[in-house]
């Protein structure tokens, strides 16, 4: 049992394996047995409620989510013929559920409107980048059809039931300034910004500068610059703690796992999965930005995730490797939005003051 485990109640650990579902079908349509380590258990462990996030956190979450729009089909994707099995009543059912899953581990969830105009409208994640309890930035994004998305997002956000005090809108600083949520991850001391074809250098060092403001250092990863079948940065990689992240198995993983250490000067423990689908997680608390000291500060307020999203189809040993991290692990199927580059961490803006 890993050290971060410990962390929680060894009941509480057992507790996740006792409500995890014998088996899942994978994304080919493959049985999949889920057998935890502690599955042969022939005693249930008693039923421990998990609270909140917004209880146990010492900052509550705020999420902003958008509804699916009914011009979905009309989204700028890298397979156009995922388009052909797309079904809009689906992927609003696992919308609904993607909200539900958060709802628990949120002080608020202010659903907005949909934005038919915008087939890509429900990606709200790409629209903004929250950097500190005082310095939101409102970006350019990258694709011309996705600009009309910004003002709503920029209202809603001044709504917030702690706005943040200064909202920078990237289109003020730099017109040529472009950039996409997407290529934006926070590793606690680090901002890691990815170039791509939706974030140029210009967009990044609108970021960069942001957060630096915010006392905390933006890198840059270039290693994606060029590529046109990566969307985003974090459909490569996203964190689970300051130190941790699950990444895809792959060349270009592997290369992006390089650069980002050597751009941050120390080592990620990584979480290998085969599939970029599949290395999109979600944590609740969200990792937020801090100076690099004092340390203490970064523990309390940056500890272990409460519970992580994780899609369904993952493979059983990611999503046993996650349970060592968090409180809970919860599967959530979000493959019809899949079908339009859609993720996990791409659905929400997720914002604690």
């Amino acid at each position: 049992m890993s050290g971060k485990l410990r962390r929680h109640s060894q009941a509480q650990a057992s507790l996740f394996a006792y409500q995890s579902p014998p088996h899942i079908l994978n994304q080919h349509g493959i049985d999949i047995p889920l057998r935890h380590p502690r599955s042969a258990d022939t005693h249930p462990p008693p039923s421990l409620p998990s609270p909140p996030a917004a209880m146990s956190s010492p900052r509550p979450t705020y999420a902003l989510t958008r509804a699916i729009p009914r011009t979905l089909s009309s989204g700028q994707v890298l397979s156009p013929t995922t388009l052909l099995s797309l079904s809009l009543s689906t992927a609003e059912s696992q919308h609904a559920t993607y909200n539900a899953a958060l709802t628990p581990h949120l002080a608020s969830l202010l659903p907005l409107p949909a934005l038919d105009p915008h087939p890509d409208s429900c990606f709200v994640e790409d629209t903004a980048v929250l950097l500190s309890p005082h310095i939101a930035v409102l970006t350019q994004p990258g694709h011309t059809t996705r600009r009309g998305e910004t003002p709503s997002i920029f209202d809603a956000l001044r709504k917030l039931p702690a706005p943040p005090s200064e909202i920078v809108r990237m289109e003020e600083v730099d017109l040529e300034a472009f950039a996409d949520g997407g290529d934006v991850l926070c590793l606690g001391t680090h901002l890691v910004v990815g170039l791509s074809e939706r974030t140029n250098e210009r967009g990044a060092k609108v970021l960069c500068d942001a957060a630096r403001r915010a006392g905390v250092e933006g890198v840059v990863v270039r290693c994606l610059a060029g590529r046109t079948n990566n969307l985003h940065l974090k459909c490569i990689v996203t964190a689970v703690d300051e130190d941790t992240v699950v990444i895809a198995d792959t060349d270009v993983g592997r290369a992006v796992h390089k650069e980002i250490e050597s751009l941050i000067g120390r080592p990620l423990h990584p979480l290998h999965t085969p599939s970029f689908f599949h290395a999109n997680v979600l944590r609740l608390p969200p990792l937020v930005p801090l100076p690099p000291s004092p340390s203490s500060e970064r523990r309390t307020v940056n500890g272990p995730p409460d519970c992580i999203l994780v899609q369904m189809s993952a493979p059983a040993a990611l999503k046993r490797a996650l349970a060592e991290y968090a409180r809970e692990v919860k599967e959530v199927d979000m493959s019809e939005l899949g079908k339009v580059d859609g993720a996990l961490t791409c659905c929400s803006l997720l914002w604690r003051p």
